[in-house]
């Protein structure tokens, strides 16, 4: 995973981390855990998902238009991330960012890392769970030691 980090043109890492750094020696370290801000500029979700209408030329050089369809590409680097469905529900990095922010302070998690992968196509973050923290899958105790 760590060759799909995403590292921009100026070679910033869109990867952050608290606590030990990674084996692939990738990323930003964290400094307060409960800056979100700082997540999200370390992390690289400072950009939002655009979207814009599917056109393209004919052999004749007409412009035509691929109705039903939408690309959504960075509004960083206008580099395209994929063709859609217009009712393709887009989550923006902020999205997830805060939904991540919300998971950790109610379930009393630890957020580990951050970050954005094949060039903004996708997104993840880890949770830390406490030791003391008992998990339940199907009414059952659970071994989980990460929420992703």
């Amino acid at each position: 995973m760590s060759h799909e980090i995403y590292i921009n043109k100026r070679g910033d890492v869109s990867f952050a981390y608290y606590g030990d750094m990674g084996w692939h020696r990738l990323g930003n370290p964290i400094i307060n855990v409960k800056d979100k801000l700082e997540w999200k500029l370390k992390g690289g979700y400072n950009w939002e998902i655009l979207t814009a209408a599917v056109n393209y030329f004919t052999d004749s050089e007409s412009l035509m238009s691929f109705d039903g369809q939408c690309v959504h590409y960075r509004s960083d680097t206008l580099d395209p991330l994929a063709v859609n469905s217009s009712q393709f529900k887009v989550h923006q990095p902020q999205d997830i960012l805060d939904f991540m922010f919300e998971v950790c302070d109610k379930a009393d998690l630890d957020m580990e890392t951050l970050g954005v992968l094949r060039g903004g196509k996708r997104f993840f973050a880890l949770a830390k769970v406490k030791d003391d923290t008992l998990i339940e899958r199907f009414g059952k105790p659970a071994d989980y030691s990460y929420f992703k």
